[in-house]
């Protein structure tokens, strides 16, 4: 092709040459490399470019398109309107070859307006440690700690080759297309995934919380039955009468008597999966029928036929008899006062054991002394604590329930559970008041209309259960009422579950063919997300409940 440029004054060869040196600096800076300038170019070039296209010369107009950083390829432009420079496309695929080649990997790029172009390449992660002792292991010596069927694994049991790469041969043929996109250490983690992986960081439990909704829902319970609270141990006696849960740490107390003479009582640490046992204390003439945390550290055992307690240390691992008889006969067979049943405040700051003829007996847990005395109209059988613990509600012979202030420690209101013979037992939880009585019948109040009327109406009555209602339980959200007979020997009929506030029940707990035998007491985990049951059959049962994700 031969082409011919000019300008409006005519450079000198002085001129002309500098304007070739700066011509060849600024494209070697561009595009790195030596490019031959423009050597054609003669020192008056005219303002056409002339075209030899074999048939004659033909004359076009010259386009020219300036960059910041340099000069793009001349376009021209033929009579019919199309493109004909053919060494355009060449040099321009030369040009680009040429960059891609001279481009290094530098913190400061070629052309710090083209980073997008930049080569991004993926440093392999160096192991943080290497056991030296995996490269000696072969895989003959692993088939000869295999003591079933031997002689029959063929040439493993004679090869050479190096056990770990055998295992990652293994591993490539299970997993086709070698590591999961999961297990990707470099891969892009969006933010639902990150406080997913944050949940699972921040719970010591049981991790499959297959529920979503924030509401439980009332027609399936979403549970499975764990290891036994107990399995680690079985000698807290053949009945299980206490099973309670630390607030502060996740350990379980579980205690029970054998034969009316000796009681023993146990902690486990509660995960769901080996519930290793902590500690365990026998007390010889001691049968255990009650008892509860104090605080994180301390908890206490009460008895049917002693007229004393045991306060035991956890962290010195010592028990302390507290004797109380307050001038009353020690003869069990007639009445006296005896450690049966007790219950601590919420708060921590009561224990109260129940007495003969409604005696009601208040001690300080720090100090483990007796503070004051409080006497109900009638025998006390069951009490319970208001969230607070600011409230008590006594239940007993009659059927009579008595609210108690435990600020000024005087009884408030007394009121009738309707229906009832004689009360067994009763739970709170929020504003639900639930009265257990010897018929059966589980009457479901509101507390905030209780002080109305001497005889309130309960906005529910549960009648599933067909001989006495021997124990209750809330959960920590008032979402299950737990109601317990220890009198019925058809298994499935000894325990429901009521979902709140609906008031219907859990169709499928207990599990038809695998119920619940002889339950004792029942009580739930701090945050809901256990159930335990203790039997006379030397077990406490754990149930993971999926809806409540922590211990």
């Amino acid at each position: 092709m031969e082409s011919t440029c000019a300008n409006s004054t005519p450079l000198s060869d002085k001129q002309y040459s500098k304007l070739v040196n700066r011509d060849r600096v600024l494209t070697s800076d561009l595009f790195g490399g030596d490019v031959n300038g423009p050597e054609e170019l003669q020192q008056q070039p005219s303002s056409s470019v002339t075209i030899d296209t074999g048939e004659g010369e033909v004359k076009t107009e010259k386009k020219v398109k300036c960059l910041v950083k340099g000069v793009k390829a001349v376009e021209e432009e033929t009579p019919d309107g199309s493109l004909d420079i053919p060494e355009a496309g060449a040099i321009r695929l030369k040009k680009k070859k040429k960059l891609n080649a001279k481009r290094k990997k530098s913190m400061v790029p070629d052309d710090p307006y083209d980073i997008h172009e930049q080569d991004i390449t993926k440093v392999k992660r160096k192991p943080m440690w290497i056991d030296e002792e995996d490269e000696k292991i072969k895989v003959k010596d692993i088939m000869a700690t295999m003591r079933k069927a031997p002689g029959s694994r063929g040439s493993r049991e004679t090869s050479e080759e190096q056990y770990s790469l055998m295992l990652r041969d293994k591993y490539s043929q299970l997993i086709p297309g070698g590591t999961p996109d999961w297990a990707d250490l470099d891969r892009k983690v969006d933010d639902a995934e990150k406080d997913e992986i944050g949940r699972m960081g921040r719970t010591t439990g049981d991790y499959l919380a297959k529920s979503t909704s924030a509401i439980l829902p009332n027609y399936k319970l979403e549970y499975r039955k764990v290891t036994d609270l107990n399995h680690t141990s079985k000698q807290e006696g053949s009945i299980i009468k206490v099973v309670q849960f630390n607030k502060y740490l996740p350990v379980g107390l579980v205690a029970g008597k054998s034969n009316n003479t000796s009681g023993a009582a146990s902690l486990f640490k509660v995960d769901g999966v080996d519930n290793h046992k902590i500690q365990s204390v026998k007390f010889p003439g001691f049968p255990i029928t009650c008892g509860d945390f104090l605080d994180a550290k301390r908890f206490l055992v009460g008895s049917v036929s002693q007229s004393y307690f045991y306060v035991y240390d956890m962290e010195i691992g010592k028990e302390t008899k507290y004797s109380c008889n307050f001038g009353q006969s020690k003869n069990t067979s007639t009445g006296a006062w005896t450690s049966k049943n007790c219950i601590v405040s919420p708060d921590e700051d009561q224990i109260v054991f129940f007495g003969k003829g409604g005696a009601l007996y208040l001690y300080d847990p720090k100090t483990v002394t007796h503070v004051a005395t409080l006497y109900a109209p009638g025998y006390v059988t069951s009490a319970t604590f208001s969230d607070n613990g600011t409230k008590m509600y006594t239940y007993g012979d009659g059927g009579d329930v008595c609210v108690w202030d435990m600020v000024n420690r005087v009884c408030v209101h007394r009121f009738y559970d309707d229906g009832c013979v004689d009360g067994c037992s009763i739970a709170m939880k929020g504003n639900y008041l639930a009265c257990g009585s010897s018929s059966g019948v589980v009457n479901v109040y509101d507390t905030s209309s209780l002080t109305s009327s001497t005889s309130p109406a309960p906005i529910k009555s549960l009648t599933r259960l067909t001989t006495s209602a021997t124990s209750l339980a809330f959960n920590p959200s008032a979402e299950i009422l737990a109601t317990v007979t220890s009198y019925s020997d058809v298994h499935t009929k000894a325990i429901k579950l009521v979902h709140l506030p609906s008031f219907e029940y859990f169709q499928n707990f207990p599990f038809q063919h695998k119920g619940v035998y002889n339950p004792q007491v029942t009580s739930f985990s701090p945050h809901g997300g256990y159930l335990a049951i203790g039997t006379n059959k030397r077990t406490a049962n754990l149930y993971r409940l999926y809806h409540y994700t922590s211990y």
